[in-house]
């Protein structure tokens, strides 16, 4: 696993152990385990002046929305926010210490329509009414939209505060027929599923155009200020171009309605990346696996087995955990593990491909895991 992990605990301070072995992980699918643990560090938390109770996931769209009416707000007390909340991290083995620039999953929408309500900890971008057909085909993404106008200039920002320091993690542009499913509402598009799906497959392939739009220019923009890599929502890195991708809304599909209007854009985007990863949420998604699988350019795919699920550690899911191993993708188990999980997971799994993410609770506990996965 490379470095000792007492040394790679806590910020990094211009150090990346990580780097090297998720470069190793990505080009060879022999390679692994990545261990990525973190954990709190003891003492007082950090204080956030009026920010009590805020997930730090959302630290940066409560400062976007609390500035709606102010675009040009200087974002230092955001920036302090961030810093204070990565001090309180320690960092073991493969974990990224990064800031996220979280605007909801499934941004594009807004940045497309302009409607974004912040409310109930989340983001909310489905529109009041459907969108006509016509109408989503004339949408182009502008760049001086209101919200995307703000993405960039606050990426900007984050990038140069954080460049030699910590990762700055892309926005959650969402999937691509979830972002559909904001534009038509999410139960016309159910209808739309039986009574016009070669329109659902037309508007989705014609959202890829923005889609990929925002996502090369963001891409560039974060390496220009000093990121050597990237980072998302998933808290993996690359030095290649990679992002997870997602359909949530296939959770309420048949194999067959995926296959006919998931599948050939999911597929054509895993070509305009190089390390693309598929975010499989929830039961409801099970029966895609071999869809996904059957995908040649997808490199990995990872597991959230959903609230209400057992969750990562439980025996039930092994043979999927198997499965996907077995047919030469990686594997991520970062959502639903428990430090004593992380035995048996690398036991039923082995290493190859695979990589698992916990909090633990000290430096004594992440030596003892890393020397397992060693």
């Amino acid at each position: 696993m490379g470095n000792s992990p007492a040394a790679a605990a806590g910020f990094p301070g211009g150090r990346f152990p990580y780097r090297e072995r998720f470069t190793r992980w990505w080009s060879d699918e022999r390679a692994g385990p990545l261990l990525q643990l973190e954990g709190t560090r003891p003492g007082p938390p950090p204080v956030h002046p009026g920010w009590a109770g805020t997930d730090p996931w959302w630290f940066t769209m409560r400062w976007l929305d609390a500035t709606r009416d102010d675009p040009q707000a200087d974002p230092a007390p955001l920036l302090a926010v961030l810093d204070a909340h990565l001090a309180s991290r320690m960092y073991f083995g493969d974990a990224v210490p990064q800031v996220w620039l979280n605007l909801g999953p499934g941004v594009l929408a807004a940045y497309l329509t302009g409607h974004l309500d912040f409310r109930t900890g989340t983001s909310w971008f489905e529109l009041p009414a459907p969108l006509g057909w016509e109408a989503i085909a004339r949408l182009r993404l502008r760049h001086d939209a209101p919200w995307w106008l703000r993405t960039r200039r606050l990426a900007d920002r984050l990038a140069r505060h954080a460049a030699g320091r910590y990762e700055v993690g892309t926005t959650d542009l969402g999937g691509v027929l979830d972002v559909l499913a904001s534009l038509r509402t999410t139960d016309r598009l159910l209808e739309d599923c039986l009574e016009a799906p070669d329109r659902i497959l037309q508007a989705s392939r014609h959202l890829l155009g923005p889609w990929h739009a925002c996502y090369n220019e963001l891409d560039g923009l974060l390496g220009a200020r000093g990121q050597h890599g990237r980072a998302a929502w998933m808290g993996l890195w690359s030095a290649r171009r990679w992002y997870p991708l997602q359909c949530d809304f296939c959770a309420m599909l048949s194999p067959a309605m995926t296959a006919r209007l998931v599948v050939p854009v999911l597929r054509d985007q895993c070509r305009r990346l190089d390390d693309p990863v598929y975010h499989w949420d929830g039961p409801g998604q099970v029966p895609h696996l071999d869809l996904l699988l059957a995908i040649p350019e997808l490199k990995a795919i990872q597991w959230v087995p959903g609230a209400s699920a057992p969750q990562s550690g439980d025996p039930r899911w092994f043979p999927l955990y198997r499965k996907i191993l077995a047919a030469g993708k990686r594997l991520i188990l970062n959502n639903g593990v428990t430090p004593r999980d992380v035995p048996v997971l690398l036991k039923e799994c082995g290493g190859r491909g695979l990589l698992l993410a916990t909090e633990v609770a000290d430096a004594r506990e992440a030596d003892a895991l890393l020397a397992l996965a060693r």
